[in-house]
C-alpha cells in the first residue's frame, strides 16, 4: 500500500503480486459504484470520506478486483 497527500490530494497505490510490475491497477468502490481508481482519486474530496476499507482480493468484483479494491463510504449529512 502506497500513499501520497499532496495539500488536498490523496493518492493510494495498491501493489500487489499483479500490480508491483504496472500490469494492472486496483478498482475503487465508492458508495457501492464500481469506478476507475484513478477517477475516485481525483473527484473524492478526502473530507468527504467517512471511511476506507482495503480489500487485497476482491473476489466479488470479477477479475478486476483480483488487483486489490479499495471501499470507500462517503459521509452523507
Amino acid at each position: 500500500l502506497q500513499v501520497e497527500r499532496s495539500g488536498s490530494s490523496v493518492s493510494v497505490i495498491i501493489r500487489g503480486k499483479n500490480s508491483i510490475n504496472g500490469d494492472s491497477k486496483a478498482i475503487a468502490v465508492v458508495d457501492g459504484t464500481e469506478m476507475d481508481i484513478n477517477i475516485a482519486n481525483q473527484t473524492i474530496n478526502p473530507n468527504d470520506v467517512e471511511s476506507v476499507t482495503t480489500l487485497k482480493y476482491g473476489y466479488m468484483y470479477g477479475g478486476r478486483g483480483m488487483n486489490g479494491v479499495r471501499v470507500i463510504k462517503t459521509r452523507t449529512e
